[in-house]
């Protein structure tokens, strides 16, 4: 009984790919669209911090684990700030398709 309860609840390594992204990588995809809605929020907290994200180079990291260009992902992301609203919401739905389709 032992070992079958150890066959069957063996973790799965970190790197193993599903839909040919590792793990790691569909995380940190995870992470930078989470991002992006946050650049599309009502509240000035979190769009200040999504945008230290970016100010500060964070995104760099999750960019090189996802296999997202840093440069694009960046000015695409800070150019959803100089649109308002519904605009705003519309581009950032946008940008995260691409970045799931990417």
């Amino acid at each position: 009984m032992t070992d079958k309860l150890k066959k069957s609840t063996s973790s799965t390594p970190s790197t193993e790919t599903t839909q040919g992204l590792t793990l790691e990588s569909k995380l940190a995809r995870a992470v930078i669209e989470r991002v992006v809605l946050d650049l599309t929020s009502q509240d000035d907290r979190e769009r200040g911090d999504a945008a230290k994200f970016f100010l500060s180079g964070d995104y760099v990291h999750y960019c090189n684990e996802s296999g997202i260009d840093p440069d694009w992902l960046r000015s695409n992301s800070t150019g959803l700030l100089s649109l308002k609203g519904v605009q705003r919401k519309r581009a950032a739905k946008d940008l995260i398709e691409q970045i799931k389709n990417t």
